[in-house]
């Protein structure tokens, strides 16, 4: 675990509280595969390095059991109960401006779940083996999310993703069987939706690169940037 991050449902710059974009941390599941609460410190220290007021929710109930006030929802779910009627809200929420930030594997999901065409993409496989590596990530350097930020290597698992809706990848890495986007966006009625491939464990949250794509993908679908 990370020292000094924030404690849950406690994080916000001194004396910004007011004035910040309010964002809730949302990690569901089981950590056999995923380290969702390393995931969990390390997606609320970055929010409050990028200015967002941010508190972590274990299970999506919050979703459904409390009105909504964030400006920006985040994701990391690991095969946790995440019910239809959840979704169906975070979709609504969404439509009407909120900004989704959806992380790993969020989007381990069926072909007919709500959150599937929300995030635009889903979990199809590892591909074939190895099933990670150490791979250099490149960008389309004319979106706000990774403008400037120059190609770097990363070891992590792979994704291959089945394109569920249409999505702009902004981050992708080349293989021997296309291309395999690791950030892509889209827009859902009024709001913004990120996914980021990236946050498998400490190899992801320690590379400064991935750090700078989480924080400003975070501003972006909070639309704090155009």
């Amino acid at each position: 675990m990370t020292t000094g991050s924030p404690a849950p449902n406690a994080a916000a710059p001194a004396g910004t509280a007011e004035r910040a974009c309010r964002a809730l941390i949302i990690v569901t599941g089981d950590d056999v595969y995923e380290d969702i609460f390393t995931a969990a410190l390390e997606l609320q220290q970055l929010l409050v390095e990028a200015g967002f007021a941010a508190r972590v929710a274990m299970g999506a109930g919050r979703l459904a059991g409390e009105p909504a006030h964030e400006e920006l929802v985040v994701l990391y779910t690991a095969a946790g109960w995440f019910g239809a009627a959840a979704q169906c809200e975070l979709e609504r929420r969404v439509a009407a401006g909120a900004g989704l930030l959806a992380i790993h594997s969020a989007n381990v999901l069926p072909a007919d779940a709500p959150l599937t065409g929300l995030i635009g993409s889903r979990y199809g496989s590892h591909g074939p083996r190895p099933h990670e590596s150490r791979y250099r990530v490149e960008f389309d350097g004319r979106h706000q999310i990774v403008q400037g930020i120059e190609p770097f290597e990363l070891t992590h698992e792979h994704y291959v993703l089945d394109l569920c809706a249409p999505v702009r990848a902004v981050a992708w890495r080349e293989t021997g069987y296309g291309r395999e986007p690791l950030v892509h966006v889209r827009q859902k009625g009024e709001g913004r939706v990120c996914y980021i491939q990236f946050g498998h464990d400490m190899r992801s949250w320690g590379e400064p690169g991935v750090r700078q794509i989480v924080r400003r993908a975070a501003r972006w679908a909070a639309g704090e940037v155009s």
